[in-house]
């Protein structure tokens, strides 16, 4: 749903429509994390968060994903 390459084109950030938030190197294309974002911010008895967009924070070292 959303893809954000870093700035030096080290990483490629790719968010799934599971809210599954993938980081790949760009060297050899290997999955470097993944992170389920619908466990982090599902609270007991709320329905699915929408993560909309992603983006790298501004001095490169984060990724940052809103929910709505």
């Amino acid at each position: 749903v959303s893809l954000r390459w870093d700035p030096f084109n080290k990483y490629l950030a790719c968010l799934s429509s599971e809210n599954i938030v993938h980081i790949y190197s760009c060297n050899n294309w290997s999955s470097m994390y993944s992170i389920d974002m619908s466990s982090l911010s599902k609270k007991k008895g709320e329905p699915n968060t929408l993560i909309m967009k992603m983006d790298w924070s501004p001095d490169f070292r984060y990724i940052l994903v809103p929910s709505l």
